[in-house]
């Protein structure tokens, strides 16, 4: 069914509510399975006008059966994605509930400091109900098969439109506010007399993977000896560790399962972004702990594990470097006035991309890149 004939979209404007304009509004959820994180960034790009507009709407190319909803593959520039919930029409899952906020960091050289984190990430969870069945694990599980991707690491977006409504019941879409893109990194459910509940727990796309437990699991128990020398050939060392660790554990399951060779080649890549100024400084691994280090080969080693993950063993190769821990705990000279006193302090952040290379051009590859940054903020104590 065509859509409705609706007036121009109204831009969000700083400071305003556009809401106040309007006699009351509703807000429908839209929820995005995308075969790669390139899918998610075209999707926030103005290029997907269409989309942002009215989700249902193929930005460009439309299936088959020119009906994008429910759940067929949609083509994009970028690749495949599928519109999983849309909340104006589907009535067979209901999102209840919907919550996600970012952790901010704290300073972890105070003692009273109560977020004595190292990275920025955002988390959430989403509250979905089914009253007419128990499908929603098939759905998903279908979603790998549909984009040809695995559903563990399969990145998603959530939408959110909101619509004024006028005097005369003329409803008016809000264009400009920003989706939310995620990775599941746990799911529950339960069954009662209303039917199945689910609990999705997620984390930022932007860092999402680096926690998902389907890709940390390859650093287990896993050691990594690490080297005095700059940091950019540290992380080079540590994933060609992981790698050689995933072809050696792939090599045994393709030996007692011979179709596994079908599947995705995961290929790992943790890349010192080149604005990191600070953190290409950094050449003295193990100075912080030197009865680690040993004395045949002068370096030290960090033992992975599957709850810490790829991102723990950054956080110990870090927390080795007395250079590093030097700039996180003092930061620039304090800038003080007898009201409140400044610093500025460095941490570093993990974000992350999943890649997937196109089937057609003979290669099922899927590329987890891990981008380590510094992370430069700013401390006031009012005294």
């Amino acid at each position: 069914m065509a859509e409705p004939d609706v007036p121009e979209s109204l831009p969000l404007l700083d400071n305003n509510n556009p809401l106040r304009q309007y006699r009351s509004y509703s807000y429908h959820f839209f929820v995005i399975a995308a075969e790669s994180t390139d899918v998610l960034n075209y999707l926030l790009n103005a290029n997907a006008s269409s989309f942002e507009r009215t989700p249902t709407v193929v930005p460009l190319q439309p299936p088959l059966n020119d009906q994008p909803y429910p759940r067929n593959v949609i083509k994009c520039p970028a690749g495949n994605y599928v519109i999983v919930i849309d909340t104006r029409h589907d009535v067979d899952f209901i999102l209840d509930d919907v919550q996600w906020g970012t952790t901010f960091i704290g300073d972890p050289t105070r003692t009273d400091s109560t977020t004595p984190l190292n990275s920025v990430m955002t988390d959430g969870i989403l509250t979905i109900s089914e009253p007419r069945g128990v499908n929603f694990f098939n759905v998903l599980a279908n979603l790998g098969d549909q984009l040809n991707c695995d559903m563990i690491c399969m990145p998603y977006m959530l939408k959110v439109i909101f619509y004024g409504h006028l005097e005369d019941g003329t409803m008016v879409p809000l264009s400009a506010v920003q989706p939310l893109g995620f990775i599941p990194v746990d799911i529950t459910g339960s069954v009662d007399e209303r039917g199945a509940t689910y609990k999705m727990s997620i984390v930022g796309v932007v860092n999402g993977i680096g926690y998902n437990p389907s890709y940390n699991a390859i650093v287990d128990n896993i050691p990594f000896k690490i080297y005095k020398k700059p940091l950019v050939e540290v992380l080079k060392d540590i994933t060609k560790t992981m790698q050689k660790t995933y072809d050696d554990q792939r090599k045994q399951v393709e030996a007692i399962y011979p179709t596994f060779d079908n599947s995705a080649q995961i290929v790992y890549n943790i890349i010192l972004d080149e604005g990191s100024e600070v953190l290409y400084t950094l050449n003295d691994f193990g100075s912080q702990c030197p009865g680690q280090v040993s004395e045949s080969d002068k370096a030290f080693t960090v033992t992975g594990t599957k709850e810490g993950g790829i991102v723990k063993i950054i956080q110990d190769v870090l927390g080795s470097s007395k250079q590093w821990l030097t700039v996180a705990a003092e930061g620039n000279p304090p800038n003080a006035t007898s009201i409140q006193k400044t610093n500025k302090r460095y941490t570093f952040k993990v974000t992350t991309e999943f890649k997937k290379t196109s089937l057609s051009l003979g290669k099922n590859v899927v590329t987890l890149d891990i981008h380590v940054t510094e992370y430069k903020y700013e401390t006031v104590e009012v005294v």
